[in-house]
């Protein structure tokens, strides 16, 4: 945890920060990502901070705008009442975001198109084609380089499957993948003790 969290609620040990999300430009219509999670010692969820605010289980749940629909002077009138924002819509916000990052950032950037990548290129271009080494790692990147140039030509450019199913806007991504490009920084070969 960060030892300057301001909101971070009491008992708090462990905290999933994704508020960085909140700052990439989403399409119009839809709602910003961002959310950070709080948990106990044990692994239990404590509360989640979005937009400077707090949210708990035992605090307002929320619940969706309420529309009613009515026969005026020949046509159909809709009157809704605002949707009230709470612990659920906090939940939704900090899963999606989760989603978002994991499979964006962790998934199709960190794995495919960095380490895999990697690893394919350094055994095609600098192992000799009868190295033992080669044989014993071509298997771990079998097709890879097919599947990241199909990730490249159909998932990540504007328009394409990733865009379609997320709520950024082309800057948005832009600045989803500049943050995985700086955050991969720490992507290293090395063991996880001696990363750590």
């Amino acid at each position: 945890m960060n030892a300057d969290d301001a909101i971070k609620p009491t008992g708090a040990h462990y905290a999933v920060y994704l508020n960085f999300a909140a700052a990439l430009e989403v399409r119009p219509g839809f709602a910003a990502l961002g959310a950070d999670a709080y948990f106990d010692e044990s692994g239990a969820l404590l509360a989640i901070a979005r937009s400077g605010q707090l949210f708990t289980p035992q605090g307002e749940q929320g619940s969706p705008p309420t529309c009613e629909h009515r026969w005026s002077w020949g046509q159909w009138e809709r009157e809704c009442t605002g949707a009230t924002v709470g612990w659920l819509h906090a939940k939704l916000a900090f899963r999606s975001t989760l989603m978002a990052v994991v499979t964006f950032v962790d998934h199709l950037y960190g794995l495919h198109l960095t380490v895999a990548n990697a690893i394919v290129t350094a055994n095609v271009e600098e192992i000799e084609p009868d190295h033992p080494l080669r044989r014993l790692m071509t298997p771990f990147g079998y097709r890879s380089e097919a599947v990241n140039y199909n990730a490249a030509a159909v998932l990540v450019p504007e328009f394409g499957m990733v865009h379609r199913a997320s709520p950024l806007t082309k800057a948005g991504l832009t600045a989803l993948f500049d943050h995985a490009n700086k955050t991969s920084k720490g992507l290293t070969w090395q063991t996880i003790p001696a990363d750590r």
